[in-house]
C-alpha cells in the first residue's frame, strides 16, 4: 500500500500541478472575468482532490482509511503538484513572461509607498526597519527560482489545510463486519 500512495499521489500531483499552473496563468490576466475563472479552478482542485481521496480509500485501501493516511495522501499530492508547478513557473517567468516579476516588484513598491505608515508599523513589531536592506531582500525574492520556491510552501500549506478537512470527511474505520476471519469461521 505504501508504494501505491506514492504512485497515486505523483499521478494526482501531475494533474493538480497543471491545474495550479493554469490557475496562476489566469490570475496574471488583467481581465476580471478571466480572474473569476480562477475561483472555478480552485473548486475543481478541491473536488478533484476529494474524488481521488475517495477512490484511494475505496480501491487501494479496500474501503477503509485512517485520518492520517488521508491527510498524508492530500499533502503528498499537493507536494508533487507544487514541484510540477514550480518547474512550469520557472520556465514561464524566465523565458516567456520575463516582465512579470519586475512588474510585480514595482506594484509592491507602489503599495508600500502608498501605505508607508502601515508597513512601518507592521515592520516595527518585528524590529525590521523599512530601509534599503528591506528593499534588497524583496528584490532578491523577485527572481523566478525564489518565487517558485515560495509558492511551493504556500501550496503545501493549502494541501495541509485541505487534508485536515478531507481527513474527517474521507476517513472510514474498518467495521467488524469487514473482518474476513469472521466470515470464514
Amino acid at each position: 500500500m505504501q508504494n501505491n500512495i506514492f504512485k497515486t499521489t505523483m499521478n494526482n500531483g501531475l494533474v493538480l500541478g497543471v491545474l495550479f499552473f493554469v490557475n496562476f496563468l489566469l490570475s496574471t490576466a488583467s481581465n476580471a472575468w478571466i480572474g473569476l475563472i480562477t475561483y472555478l479552478i480552485t473548486i475543481v482542485i478541491v473536488i478533484f482532490t476529494y474524488k481521488k481521496s475517495i477512490r484511494y480509500r475505496d480501491v487501494d485501501c479496500k474501503g477503509h482509511i485512517k485520518y492520517g493516511t488521508v491527510f498524508s495522501f492530500v499533502v503528498l499530492s499537493f507536494l508533487f503538484a507544487s514541484l510540477v508547478t514550480a518547474i512550469l513557473k520557472i520556465i514561464y517567468l524566465k523565458y516567456i513572461n520575463t516582465d512579470f516579476l519586475p512588474n510585480l516588484y514595482e506594484q509592491m513598491l507602489a503599495q508600500i509607498d502608498a501605505n508607508q505608515a502601515l508597513f512601518e508599523g507592521l515592520l516595527d513589531r518585528f524590529n525590521a526597519p523599512l530601509d534599503d536592506d528591506f528593499y534588497e531582500k524583496i528584490e532578491k525574492m523577485m527572481n523566478p527560482v525564489s518565487y517558485a520556491i515560495q509558492t511551493i510552501w504556500v501550496n503545501i500549506l493549502y494541501g495541509g489545510l485541505l487534508g485536515a478537512i478531507l481527513g474527517f470527511i474521507v476517513m472510514k474505520k474498518e467495521s467488524i463486519f469487514d473482518d474476513k476471519t469472521l466470515n470464514n469461521s
